[in-house]
């Protein structure tokens, strides 16, 4: 997969108050955006991991690659150049 790619483990599911997606996203050193929910939903928290390496990321929640405001995007930059498959869990309300 390329760069910017991201795919959905299926339907996001309730967890009391809040909903949970998860999936996986291609992620190198060029911050992009990640549209994850529709910008009715507002991300509290996305956890990613690499699943290729020891790579690491950084988030931006409800921001898109510019940090312009926008709810239920995530903004993502890794630590490398290389394309890695990074597994994320978001919640959103």
């Amino acid at each position: 997969m390329a760069a910017g790619d991201m795919t959905l483990d299926g339907y996001p599911k309730q967890d009391g108050n809040v909903w949970v997606l998860t999936g996986v996203i291609e992620v190198d050193d060029t911050k992009r955006a990640f549209a994850l929910t529709g910008t009715g939903g507002t991300l509290i928290d996305c956890m990613v991991v690499d699943e290729d390496g020891v790579g690491s990321a950084q988030v931006q929640l409800n921001v898109d690659a510019s940090g312009t405001a926008v709810n239920g995007t995530a903004a993502v930059m890794g630590n490398h150049q290389s394309v890695d498959t990074y597994r994320f869990r978001a919640t959103y309300i």
